[in-house]
Formats: C-alpha cells, sequence, structure tokens
C-alpha cells in the first residue's frame, strides 16, 4: 500500500502515521514488516481511534452472534490487542495513552474498547441540553443526569409525503429547502439508507439524478446552488488558500446545497452548515446522529454551538421509529404537514387554492363595475327627477 511505501522508505520517519486498522493488521501479519511494525506499537505514545463506534460497534445484535459463531474479529479491536500486548512485553504498560472520538459513545462501544485495549477510559464530552422530559423523570438520558448530547440550539423537524416515491420526495425536499429562513447560506441534504428498492432517493437512481432534480426544482427560486459533497470540500481546500480568502463567504442572498449519502458525510466536518434536510429511513439512531450533527456545531469564535435545524423527509413508518429515538436520545421531534411553512407554520396555499383565489378576485371585479354602473345610471335617473319636479 501507499502507507507502507512511505513509512518504510523514508529516510526520516515520521512521528504520527495516519491509517485504517485493516492496513496497520496488514502489516503486522506480513512477515516482510512484522518484525518492525509490532515492535513500533510497543513504544507508542498515543493512539486515536476516530468514529470508534464504526470502528469496534457497527454490527447489529444478529450479525454479532454470527461473527462469533464464524470466529471474526474486527481489525481495530485486533490491532487494539496488539499494542496492549506490545506495550506490555516491552514494560511500559501505562505509558501510552487512548483517545476514542465518536459522536456516540455507547455502554457497548465503551467496553470493546476497554476489554480490547485492557485500559479504563474516562468520558469527556461537550455540554448538552436537558432532556425534554427531565422534569418529571430526572434520571433520564445515556448518562442517567437528566441531559442528553444534543446541542441547546438543534431544532428536529419531520416531514411524510405519501406516497413516499421519488418524484414527490424530491418536491418536498426541494418545497423545505425554499421554506428555510432567508439567512440560510448552506444546506446539507444527506441521502440515507432505505430498506425497500424504489422509495428514496439512494444508490438506486444515483447522486447526479438527485442532483439534477433539487437543480431543475430549486431552479425557480434563483438562489440556490447545487453540488456534491467531494466539490464543497475540493472548493473547501481552494478558498481556504491564501489567494481564496476573498472567496470564503457567500454571496449575499446565495445559498450552498450539497448533497451527499449517509456514508459519505461520516466524521466530515463542512463549515457554516445551517440546515441538514435528512432524505430516506436511517437505519439506527446512530446514524441519525451522525447525520444531525453537521449542522449547529462549533465555530471559530463561538463559545458555544450555533443554532441549527434537521428535516427529516422519511416514511411514515420511520417517522414512528424516529419519535422512539427521540424519548431515548432526549431529542423532541416536531411533524410539520406538507400544507404548513416549515419555519413559520402558516398554511400553504396549493394550486386548487391559487385558482380560487384568482377567479374570486375577476368575478368580485365584475360585480364592483356592475354595482358602480348600477350606481351611475340611479344617480342619472334621480337627477334627472329633480329637474322635471
Amino acid at each position: 500500500s501507499s502507507m507502507r511505501r512511505d513509512v518504510d522508505n523514508s529516510s526520516t520517519p515520521s512521528n504520527i502515521v495516519v491509517a485504517t486498522p485493516r492496513q496497520i493488521q496488514e502489516l503486522l501479519d506480513t512477515p516482510l514488516t512484522q518484525a518492525t511494525w509490532r515492535r513500533a506499537i510497543g513504544y507508542l505514545d498515543m493512539v486515536v481511534v476516530d468514529e470508534a463506534d464504526r470502528l469496534v460497534n457497527k454490527w447489529t445484535m444478529h450479525q454479532r452472534r454470527v461473527r462469533f459463531l464464524e470466529q471474526k474479529v474486527d481489525p481495530a479491536v485486533i490491532v487494539l490487542k496488539a499494542i496492549e500486548f506490545q506495550t506490555t512485553k516491552a514494560g511500559r504498560r501505562d505509558d501510552w495513552q487512548l483517545v476514542a472520538a465518536s459522536a456516540t459513545m455507547s455502554r457497548r462501544t465503551h467496553r470493546n474498547l476497554k476489554f480490547s485495549a485492557g485500559i479504563d477510559l474516562t468520558l469527556i464530552r461537550a455540554p448538552g441540553s436537558d432532556h425534554w422530559e427531565a422534569a418529571d423523570k430526572p434520571n433520564l438520558g445515556q448518562y442517567g443526569d437528566g441531559t442528553t448530547n444534543w446541542p441547546a440550539g438543534l431544532r428536529h423537524r419531520c416531514r411524510v409525503p405519501n406516497p413516499f416515491r421519488f418524484p414527490k420526495v424530491m418536491s418536498v425536499a426541494a418545497q423545505t429547502i425554499a421554506e428555510l429562513p432567508e439567512k440560510t447560506r448552506r444546506v446539507l441534504v444527506v441521502l440515507a439508507t432505505t430498506p425497500e428498492k424504489g422509495r428514496a432517493p439512494k444508490s438506486i437512481y444515483g447522486l447526479n439524478l438527485v442532483l439534477g432534480q433539487l437543480n431543475f426544482r430549486l431552479a425557480e427560486y434563483g438562489r440556490y446552488e447545487v453540488l456534491t459533497c467531494n466539490e464543497a470540500i475540493d472548493n473547501a481546500a481552494t478558498l481556504w488558500a491564501p489567494e481564496g480568502a476573498e472567496k470564503r463567504l457567500q454571496p449575499a442572498g446565495r445559498c450552498q446545497v450539497v448533497v451527499a449519502s449517509c456514508e459519505a458525510i461520516r466524521g466530515i466536518h463542512l463549515d457554516n452548515i445551517d440546515a441538514v434536510v435528512l432524505v430516506g429511513d436511517p437505519m439506527s439512531v446512530g446514524d441519525y446522529q451522525h447525520c444531525a450533527g453537521r449542522t449547529c456545531r462549533y465555530q471559530p469564535g463561538s463559545s458555544e454551538p450555533v443554532e441549527g435545524m434537521v428535516v427529516s423527509i422519511v416514511p411514515d413508518q420511520a417517522a414512528t421509529r424516529m419519535l422512539h429515538w427521540g424519548n431515548l436520545s432526549g431529542f423532541k421531534l416536531v411533524e410539520v404537514p406538507l400544507n404548513k411553512h416549515l419555519t413559520t407554520g402558516e398554511r400553504l396555499k396549493n394550486r386548487n387554492d391559487r385558482e380560487l383565489e384568482e377567479l374570486s378576485a375577476e368575478e368580485l371585479s365584475e360585480d364592483e363595475l356592475f354595482v358602480d354602473e348600477f350606481m351611475r345610471a340611479s344617480e342619472a335617473q334621480l337627477d334627472d327627477l329633480e329637474r322635471r319636479m
């Protein structure tokens, strides 16, 4: 691999190595590099495991049972056990530090890390908001203290198109984006996993088709730029170069819409996401947390997360499931009907309502014209009677 070539053949060895667990496992198992890497991992000062829940706790209960019977072990667990063994063998058992980062640090994730590496972990988490039912049940929340991992400024909304088919879903997504506040400058559209074929825009339709649909439906508003997550990351690298400093700010009145799959944005930070539109059927509360967590984040110069909104466009059964997730995780989900404005709550007028109003206006104009003519004729008759008298 490129990592093996860069590390082994470098004239100046680096002191920071970035790799996947599987890459390190291959280096530990390959006879050519086995001795060097086993000795190296015994003298590490710090090991950082990013997306820890994904690396050591990504399987369902059934999948874990099958993997146990087949004696399969995740590469991250194998690497952590190898580090623990080699550091103990080198006589420096307590001289290294393990840092695990995750937006969803569950008890199972904590336990897998603890017993794989052989050391205990201290939980350090950003302060969250109070559980919305904590007034009556103070022991709610993942940690039993009445608080959640959700920032106080994050609002959770839900919309349920019926039927939940591609054209209808894309229409509702465009309508939702258009109804966001005028100050919105960047929106992330996340295509979540869906269990049924043909019901939500994911890999079945392809990213380009979703981009085309949103471009077509948002064109009438004239202020939206639709692009993929990869394009947004490439643009960010250019904008943060010295020569691109003057282009960092979005032009006034413009809004950037970034489209990505649920897997593509996992662990990715995009600056200044004002809202997330989740389309599809998220598989778990963890997937929902990772998608919703792209907004309402700490920004440079802010002492607390800025405000944000996540709007989920999901089928009916998924909305019911998300209500249970809210009780478990501590967020309050509010369903917004399609005939009401997302932010103001005002009733929206459909095409039939608008046609009726236009027809009523035309009839009213004809009535007013008739009354005016009648009044003028009546006044003329009265004047004529007065002259005769």
